[in-house]
């Protein structure tokens, strides 16, 4: 009979080796985690959407965009901030700033509609090297912030 502890130590090391798999930027300096795919399903992503997933429930859609930038364009936080309120017809419920591996990181939480129905729209929006990325999770008839799998994706992402 093996002994707990080596069972435990066993599956610590199985479990180390296995990764989640991720989507990572064609230029490689960006990448995020693939969503439980027990939970959401990644469909074709319209353009200038890169990746994009939608969970069983339909209610919350995840997604990755990216853009190329201009070298050395800063973004602005209002300019970022009153794009997103006028996209959706909506304001903003939630907005901060945060440094992530020394990139300054725009988090925000719009509140609007699309279509007519109820939308929160959260995202982080960073600008690496010449492509600004934003990772967003979209709740319909839905505060995403309250969905725990939907703010860890939008919290996920690594600056290779």
């Amino acid at each position: 009979m093996l002994h707990p502890l080596k069972i435990f130590a066993v599956v610590c090391l199985i479990a180390s080796r296995v990764s989640a798999a991720e989507w990572v930027s064609t230029n490689g300096d960006f990448a995020v985690p693939e969503p439980d795919a027990v939970r959401f399903t990644q469909i074709e992503a319209p353009p200038p959407l890169a990746a994009m997933w939608v969970s069983s429930e339909g209610t919350i859609t995840l997604g990755i965009w990216q853009t190329p930038v201009p070298a050395g364009v800063k973004l602005d936080r209002s300019a970022l901030e009153e794009g997103a309120a006028e996209e959706l017809k909506g304001k903003i419920v939630d907005s901060s700033v945060l440094q992530k591996e020394g990139y300054e990181v725009y988090l925000m939480t719009v509140q609007g509609e699309a279509l007519g129905n109820e939308v929160y729209l959260s995202q982080a929006i960073v600008t690496v090297g010449d492509t600004v990325y934003k990772v967003m999770a979209s709740g319909h008839g839905t505060d995403v912030r309250k969905d725990a799998d939907a703010m860890r994706y939008v919290s996920s992402f690594k600056i290779l």
